[in-house]
């Protein structure tokens, strides 16, 4: 994933054999190695940088890890989270921070408190998709079970 001013790259690789998690960071202005952050948890599928600051989000198992990017440090946590977060996408204002949950539906949060604002299942097990917003930031899309795109309105 490139942050929108193409300035950084990240992804979350997981270990298997240590049980544990890791962010990678680079910084595409400069020759050095990624940062790398341990998670603190042992399987991550996604992380997603914020449209208009400075931060990304890694998404695992039942919580997600806020990180400045510039500081090169951990922020917060979402421990909340009733799901594994198998995709992350922002808002475009980057108020609002959807989770698809692995197959099973997806989740609204508000990004700065973390809260669960909205959640949507079809308990279709057998498919997975991502939730993603539209680009004026006006609805989220899912594929759902069937076989159908479900698009929900963003008050």
């Amino acid at each position: 994933m490139f942050s929108h001013d193409s300035r950084f790259a990240a992804a979350v690789v997981t270990d298997h054999e240590q049980e544990q998690a890791f962010l990678y960071l680079w910084d595409l202005t400069t020759d050095r190695h990624p940062w790398i952050l341990p998670l603190g948890f042992a399987f991550a599928e996604s992380v997603a940088f914020h449209p208009t600051r400075p931060l990304l989000v890694a998404g695992g198992i039942h919580e997600m890890v806020v990180v400045d990017v510039n500081e090169r440090r951990e922020l917060k946590r979402l421990n909340d989270v009733h799901h594994y977060a198998s995709n992350l996408d922002f808002s475009p204002d980057g108020q609002l921070l959807v989770s698809s949950a692995d197959g099973r539906g997806f989740v609204l949060h508000d990004f700065e408190t973390g809260g669960l604002l909205f959640s949507h299942s079809d308990d279709n097990d057998e498919q997975t998709s991502d939730a993603v917003f539209s680009p004026d930031g006006r609805f989220i899309a899912w594929a759902q079970g069937d076989g159908t795109v479900g698009l929900w309105g963003i008050d």
